[in-house]
């Protein structure tokens, strides 16, 4: 179930001013998906490989299918945002690459399981997942890059930590929680640390749970 899109701007400003206030502070609240420490969150993204690698291909359609429709709904406000925040690109490009991961990057169609057979007999190739994948985000693609390595890493049933540039920690943090949001229903969620944690780090992590 995806969100509805007259919640997206006040999820925006809720997530925007969360930023604002201290991470160190354990009574602060943070956007969903944000932690407190690189730590944690990686603890969390290993605890969650474990349960999520063994979901059903049926139950990561249905993530995925949320996450694409609420970040479809969303292409507006991220696109102006990553150019507000980074200084770079253009908003009408950032809507064009936007919705091209949201809608294109592949799920688990690319998971079919693969047999040969012959006189030597039966071979089939099944696509397993990794584990917990580290990826590193850029300032010139900050929400596209997540949203395409967060559905596909998804699908394949890894999790993951990002490592964010902190010239887009704003647009960054709400394409997480937008997509942990998304998730919600079926009980997934991705998780970073704090992107002030992440400046001091260089480095933060996402986790899919089950």
């Amino acid at each position: 179930m995806s969100l509805d899109p007259a919640r997206i701007g006040a999820i925006v400003a809720e997530v925007l001013e969360k930023l604002e206030r201290d991470p160190a502070d354990p009574k602060s609240a943070r956007p969903l998906g944000i932690h407190a420490s690189l730590d944690d969150a990686v603890a969390g993204a290993r605890k969650a490989f474990a349960a999520w690698r063994d979901t059903s291909l049926d139950v990561r359609a249905a993530v995925i299918a949320s996450i694409r429709d609420t970040l479809l709904a969303s292409l507006q406000i991220l696109s102006e945002l990553a150019v507000e925040e980074t200084g770079l690109g253009r908003v009408e490009d950032k809507l064009l690459k936007n919705r091209l991961v949201a809608e294109r990057t592949p799920g688990i169609e690319d998971l079919d399981p693969v047999a040969w057979t012959g006189d030597h007999g039966l071979t089939l190739l099944e696509r397993a997942p990794y584990g917990v994948i580290a990826v590193i985000t850029p300032v010139t693609n900050p929400s596209e890059t997540i949203i395409n390595n967060g559905i596909s890493m998804i699908a394949g049933g890894n999790t993951c930590v990002f490592c964010p540039h902190p010239n887009a920690k704003r647009v960054s943090s709400l394409t997480i929680d937008l997509i942990n949001r998304a998730a919600r229903p079926s009980r997934c969620s991705i998780r970073w640390p704090s992107p002030r944690s992440t400046w001091r780090r260089r480095c933060c992590a996402t986790r899919a749970s089950g």
